[in-house]
């Protein structure tokens, strides 16, 4: 998660939404949402 956010954080392409979904690391994201989502629902 931290190595996603950093390279959309540095690379330009990555700034907009549509751009940043089309690519691999905006489906990968949205998985490691789901995974700590998952755990903090499981944590309360």
């Amino acid at each position: 998660m931290k190595y996603i956010v950093h390279q959309r954080t540095i690379k330009a392409h990555f700034y907009p939404n549509i751009l940043f979904n089309l690519f691999g690391m905006g489906r990968e994201q949205e998985k490691c949402i789901k995974t700590l989502h998952d755990f903090t629902s499981k944590v309360r």
